[in-house]
């Protein structure tokens, strides 16, 4: 499994009041949303990505690498957020 590391830049002020007037959070169903958005945000980077290939008429060896090179941009991104890293970068 992969582990996720989240950077909240922003928050829903009408969903803090909500949730604490509710008083009542299932992490289950935040991280099966979570889990959920990923999946579908994965499967449209792929679909992008296929999509763009075959419009320019580019090879299956070349969609395949493309779509390598795509996951592992996702996977660093998920594991060191920008901030993560100039934060890494600066303290070195």
């Amino acid at each position: 499994p992969a582990r996720i590391n989240v950077d909240v830049r922003s928050v829903d002020r009408a969903a803090v009041v909500r949730l604490a007037e509710s008083g009542d959070l299932d992490p289950a169903v935040v991280r099966s949303q979570a889990r959920d958005a990923l999946a579908a945000f994965l499967r449209l980077a792929i679909l992008v990505s296929v999509l763009g290939g075959l419009a320019l008429g580019a090879s299956s060896q070349t969609l395949d690498d493309e779509i390598d090179e795509q996951l592992v941009g996702i996977a660093r991104f998920v594991n060191a957020p920008p901030a993560a890293r100039r934060w890494a970068a600066s303290s070195a």
